[in-house]
């Protein structure tokens, strides 16, 4: 699911120095309303809707479930939500991702060369 989010960050980006720092301003959040650092339960209840909204979310809860731990949702809703985020993200990257604008824009604004002066 990272790496969705990441395809999805870096394909409209035009230098990778870019990409960590919004990369990192959209994982955090993420992370932090998960329920993976301290449980969605004590969450206050407009954070607690936000969590539930947090692909993330359903990624945590479904390790939970794999070692054997109560989950917040069933097994079968983070399975669907994981897979399905990971599929939509994956469509929309591709169709985001364009190599052929990024040449043809570095082309464009490389300045044109300068003809040789005649003697």
């Amino acid at each position: 699911m990272s790496a969705t989010l990441g395809l999805l960050v870096a394909a409209r980006l035009r230098s990778v120095e870019n990409f960590a720092g919004i990369i990192n301003v959209i994982l955090f959040p993420l992370l932090f309303l998960s329920g993976a650092l301290y449980p969605t339960a004590g969450m206050p209840p407009a954070l607690r809707a936000v969590a539930r909204l947090n692909p993330v979310t359903y990624a945590v809860d479904m390790l939970r479930h794999a070692f054997g731990q109560a989950g917040e949702f069933t097994l079968a809703t983070d399975v669907v939500v994981v897979l399905g985020v990971m599929l939509v993200g994956f469509a929309a990257g591709t169709l985001l991702f364009d190599p052929e604008q990024r040449f043809t824009a570095r082309v464009a604004r490389r300045p044109p060369d300068s003809a040789p002066a005649s003697s």
